[in-house]
């Protein structure tokens, strides 16, 4: 008598997954080109979190919430050094340290602006391999 054959395995998921983390990461980018996206995928992150379905994406929206109120805070050090800094060079004149200080403050922005889309990168990879966040509270990658 023959043994029936096993059940095979479901298939793996693939192409685009349209999860929670990837709606969040997809608005979080598209705040380069809008104003209010970033705020509408914090709101998300902050309602789906309680909702928490699935064990991996708990460290996604931690992520991403972080990832929001870093980005908020560099956003308003960087506004902050801008207006001060443009203060000051309107007070004194355009000379060398005006200039160099104002490099200063291009580099940090993009910087920042670098670590904000690689951050969104690496969320949305892992939300596509629904795999949870190594470190979501991490100021970093």
């Amino acid at each position: 008598m023959d043994k029936p054959d096993p059940i095979p395995p479901p298939p793996a998921k693939s192409g685009f997954q349209l999860n929670g983390p990837t709606v969040i990461g997809a608005l979080y980018l598209a705040t380069y080109f809008t104003v209010f996206s970033a705020l509408v995928g914090v709101v998300l992150a902050y309602v789906w979190r309680r909702r928490d379905d699935q064990e991996w994406t708990a460290s996604h929206y931690t992520y991403q919430i972080r990832t929001f109120w870093i980005g908020l805070g560099a956003a308003v050090v960087g506004l902050v050094l801008a207006v001060t800094l443009g203060l000051s060079l309107e007070n004194r004149g355009s000379g060398g340290v005006g200039i160099a200080a104002l490099a200063a403050l291009a580099l940090l922005v993009i910087v920042g602006a670098v670590l904000l889309i690689a951050r969104c990168a690496l969320s949305l990879v892992n939300a596509q391999q629904q795999v949870p966040m190594p470190n979501p509270r991490s100021w970093t990658i």
